[in-house]
């Protein structure tokens, strides 16, 4: 018999992979009534680990006044292949209802034409929804935007709500301590839980869990499996692989400029002519796959048939500008870095990686090579999916 319900939402990327490895658990939980929403390219993500999910056309059906031409107004194209064209219009049109809901039509279209999405805050039609879904616990990760609106809704319903973070909320204080947010946090480091209480979380449960998403880098299969990809290519034991991590754009959320793939793969490919025992692999970022020149010397291309966590296991040093999988690197003791970071993530601040200012800083390095310090991470052994399952426990089943 089903005695408690749990509603699951998020965005995709790496959030949604901090929340697969929890549901996973809970799957097999008799007690449990899961309902499982992903907002934009989360929902093709939960479907590809076989989770049943919703997606944001779902909740269409609680918005009170359709607006159906400022919708087509702001739109656009259709976007990334993983969202659904209903859940893209369902997005909008929910986002654009309680807008109007909020400011009136005039306002609304003004604040859209200024902010574009960043405008949507649908609380309204969230609170409908969870009253009529009546679950128990409300868990999210730590985005703006929908999630935001999701767990202040449930703060105000007074739902106990769960956000499971998977960075170092460096810019979601601000929200995070409103006294709107949900009540209970699971953060990676006790590094971010002492500076969200520096940013008068007060009111708010910490825990430090680490990264469910991180787990599967300690799977023995993901070490044995990079020991297969050094065997295939010719990495001998005493060789040194340097993998560039590939970045999902030409330019990061910031502003900042990343490096070109052709500059990169060209200073690594002479680096490793010039220096014996050194090979380089790159890793595309997923969502813009690319092709090695056919006369690359001394490099190779790890692409998506190997996992992220393989490609790590089988490489002595990662080389990136931004992104989590430095992180990830640096859990197993790999050398870790990066280009121009500007702390942000603060891997340098914590001793995670040396940064570089630009590329032609990366030989130096590459001779240098320190290991990280994981005197902050401690909880991000293999154990966070556990750790966030016990939490789930205290405040969801408690209630």
């Amino acid at each position: 018999m089903k005695t408690k319900t749990i509603l699951f939402a998020c965005y995709g990327g790496g959030h949604v992979q901090s929340l697969i490895p929890v549901i996973h658990e809970l799957i097999t939980d008799e007690s449990i009534n899961l309902i499982v929403v992903g907002f934009t390219t989360a929902l093709a993500s939960f479907e590809r680990s076989g989770i049943d999910a919703m997606g944001y056309s779902v909740l269409e059906k609680y918005i009170e006044q359709p607006y159906p031409e400022i919708v087509n107004q702001f739109i656009g194209e259709v976007g990334h292949p993983d969202v659904k064209a209903k859940d893209t219009y369902a997005y909008f049109h929910i986002g654009i209802h309680d807008l109007v809901c909020d400011v009136g039509c005039v306002s609304a279209i003004k604040m859209l034409k200024q902010q574009g999405r960043a405008a949507f805050m649908p609380i309204k039609t969230f609170t409908r929804y969870l009253q009529d879904i009546k679950p128990d616990l409300v868990v999210t990760s730590t985005s703006p935007r929908s999630e935001l609106a999701l767990q202040r809704a449930a703060r105000k319903l007074n739902i106990p709500g769960l956000a499971v973070s998977d960075l170092f909320l460096q810019h979601e204080a601000a929200y995070l301590c409103d006294g709107t947010y949900a009540e209970n946090i699971t953060v990676i480091s006790k590094y971010v839980a002492d500076h969200l209480r520096k940013s008068l979380c007060g009111r708010i449960s910490l825990h430090v869990t680490g990264n469910p998403a991180f787990d599967a880098m300690f799977a023995k299969c993901e070490k044995v499996t990079g020991g297969r990809i050094r065997k295939k290519y010719a990495v001998k034991p005493t060789d040194k692989l340097i993998t560039w991590i590939g970045t999902p754009s030409d330019v990061s959320l910031t502003g900042k400029k990343f490096v070109k793939n052709r500059v990169i793969i060209k200073y690594l490919e002479d680096f490793c002519i010039k220096n014996t025992g050194y090979l380089f692999s790159f890793r595309p970022h997923p969502n813009r796959p690319i092709e090695l020149p056919h006369t690359v010397e001394k490099g190779f291309l790890l692409g998506s048939q190997y996992s992220i966590e393989s490609v790590l296991w089988a490489s002595d040093i990662v080389v990136l500008e931004t992104s989590t999988v430095g992180l990830q690197a640096a859990l197993i003791n790999k050398v870790v870095i990066t280009i121009a970071a500007e702390d942000y993530p603060p891997y340098k601040q914590l001793g995670l990686s040396t940064d570089v200012s630009d590329v032609d800083g990366l030989g130096r390095a590459f001779l240098n090579m320190k290991q990280p310090n994981l005197d902050y991470f401690e909880a991000n052994n293999g154990k966070a999916t556990q750790s966030v399952l016990k939490v789930i426990n205290q405040i969801g089943m408690n209630k």
